[in-house]
């Protein structure tokens, strides 16, 4: 793909020069993401933001003076990550009975060895975290962070006896009241080679505590197809519209929003965005949040629109309908050592990225 500058855009610089400084872009479309990453590493790719694996970080900075370039961490102001929705709609009776249940999910949290995950998958850069807000954000809550976030596999074991689930196969996994092992699959729709990793290790830890798991790396395009038709049994994704208006202005990882964003619940969603005509009726509690939110939508009091807000917040760090694993690790930029203007900056979906930074002043140094 190349573009080509716009001989008639309108902005100058304080000189009076045209912008933008740059002729001409070309992108490579590659096969896999693996690419980019051994492109970027040689050096042969002026400006890359997007599917640098974490992993690759150490590397990236070995091969600076080689690569002829720099490396810049551009702070993601979101949530945590991997975000794990367990599908509140889920297709098989018996999975949905047990993914409505607090105490399930509550076990599953337990199960998992946040620092672990942190250390090994990202390097040690981010902080255990429940599914909460970032610290920036005005409705952080360090109680709601902590929120069933400590590894207690004893605990986990203990709550999900309670439930019923003490018979086990001959390799261990607990069964179903059905007699059949309790099975579940986890779907993963970016290739991102820290939820792969991540997801790898969070099957280990629910398989120790009974829970059979299989992690599933699917095209984006079909997990978005399937996580809208309520498909799904787990995903994980990455927690955007976590910080300043963004949980407000897009609540879908706090309650069921928007379908098909909220995939914890995509049935409820649609409930929700039709007004009862579509979709399936949520329980009371998920519904409290929806009655909250239609509130915040008709009062123009920014007072009265956090107190609401917080009280929707309280049902998530309460329910678990969603859980985190660590606050999302910083986004590295790899730019050549002349392509300039580059600043140090956020990253967020939330805006088209980059636009923020004025890519029209980059430029090249000859």
């Amino acid at each position: 793909v190349i573009l080509e500058r716009n001989p008639y855009y309108w902005k100058v610089d304080p000189a009076g020069n045209q912008l933008p400084y740059i002729d001409s872009i070309v992108i490579d479309i590659v096969s896999n993401a693996e690419l980019i990453n051994i492109k970027a590493m040689s050096g042969d790719l002026d400006f890359q933001a997007r599917h640098l694996f974490l992993a690759n970080y150490p590397a990236f900075m070995e091969n600076r003076s080689k690569g002829n370039y720099r490396v810049l961490r551009w702070t993601r102001p979101a949530t945590a990550e991997p975000m794990i929705a367990l599908n509140q709609n889920a297709k098989d009776p018996k999975l949905r009975k047990l993914f409505q249940d607090r105490k399930f999910r509550i076990a599953l949290s337990l199960a998992i060895n946040r620092d672990e995950i942190n250390q090994v998958v990202f390097l040690g850069l981010g902080t255990p975290m429940q599914a909460s807000l970032s610290k920036r954000d005005p409705y952080y809550s360090p109680e709601w962070a902590k929120a069933y976030a400590e590894y207690n596999p004893k605990e986990a074991n203990k709550l999900l006896d309670t439930l019923g689930l003490t018979k086990r196969d001959k390799d261990g996994f607990r069964l179903r009241p059905d007699g059949k092992p309790i099975e579940i699959t986890i779907e993963i729709g970016l290739d991102k080679s820290d939820w792969i990793d991540s997801c790898e290790m969070i099957k280990k830890y629910w398989q120790a505590v009974g829970i059979k798991v299989a992690t599933k790396m699917i095209d984006r395009s079909l997990w978005e197809t399937r996580t809208a038709a309520g498909d799904h049994d787990i995903v994980v994704w990455w927690g955007d519209s976590g910080t300043g208006y963004e949980p407000i202005i897009m609540p879908f990882w706090y309650f069921p929003w928007s379908h098909p964003a909220s995939r914890q619940a995509p049935q409820w969603a649609l409930w929700y965005q039709s007004g009862g005509k579509s979709g399936e009726a949520p329980p009371p509690e998920i519904r409290h949040q929806m009655a909250l939110y239609t509130q915040i939508t008709a009062t123009t009091d920014p007072a009265k629109q956090r107190q609401l807000f917080k009280q929707i917040l309280e049902v998530q760090a309460k329910n678990l309908y969603i859980m985190g694993i660590c606050t999302i690790p910083p986004q590295f930029i790899i730019t050549k050592n002349n392509f300039r203007n580059v600043p140090e900056a956020y990253e967020s979906g939330q805006y088209p990225t980059h636009g923020p930074v004025n890519p029209c002043q980059f430029f090249i140094k000859e």
